[in-house]
């Protein structure tokens, strides 16, 4: 198992664990709205990931 930084791997599992929350089923009506969530969460996730590593 590679060790990697913990605020990558927090914000990695926030990411996820957001995506998940927001959309359950990725479905054709709901792709451009996908498409913005993913983004968005991407930008908070790397936010706070940044924040977390920051405090280590």
């Amino acid at each position: 198992m590679v060790k990697s930084p913990r605020g990558i791997v927090n914000a990695r599992q926030f990411l996820q664990a957001y995506l998940s929350m927001e959309r359950p089923t990725t479905t054709h009506l709901f792709y451009s709205k996908g498409v913005l969530d993913f983004l968005v969460g991407m930008i908070i996730g790397v936010v706070i990931g940044i924040i977390i590593a920051s405090y280590i």
